[in-house]
């Protein structure tokens, strides 16, 4: 079980529209990866982070759940990855079909069907 910091659980505690919400959308996150120089050290630095894109796969579906996703920096520390969290994004778990992966859609995103 990982470790939920006090920003996760602030963003957990907003209001959520509820579980099988029909919903349009536009927009999906997927994770990125970019390496940067870190100074002199011999090591780069690993960001990992969540951006929006257009959704090509349907533009409705049903919430299945939210969750919050984390840009920040993996690190080195003897020879073991480090994960280091720097934003928190709040995002609405969406399922479109049975044989897809539900998307992650930014929260902001989403409107429901009435």
């Amino acid at each position: 079980m990982g470790f939920v910091g006090e920003n996760e659980i602030e963003i957990m505690k907003a209001e959520n529209l509820p579980l099988g919400t029909k919903v349009n959308f536009d927009q999906k996150f997927y994770r990125t990866k970019r390496l940067q120089r870190d100074g002199d050290s011999p090591f780069n630095l690993r960001y990992r982070e969540w951006k929006a894109k257009p959704a090509h796969y349907g533009k409705y579906g049903i919430i299945v759940g939210v969750r919050s996703l984390q840009n920040g920096i993996v690190t080195i520390e003897d020879g073991i990855k480090v994960f280091e969290p720097k934003e928190f994004i709040k995002a609405y778990l969406v399922a479109v079909d049975l044989s897809l992966n539900p998307f992650y859609v930014p929260y902001d995103n989403v409107t429901p069907i009435v």
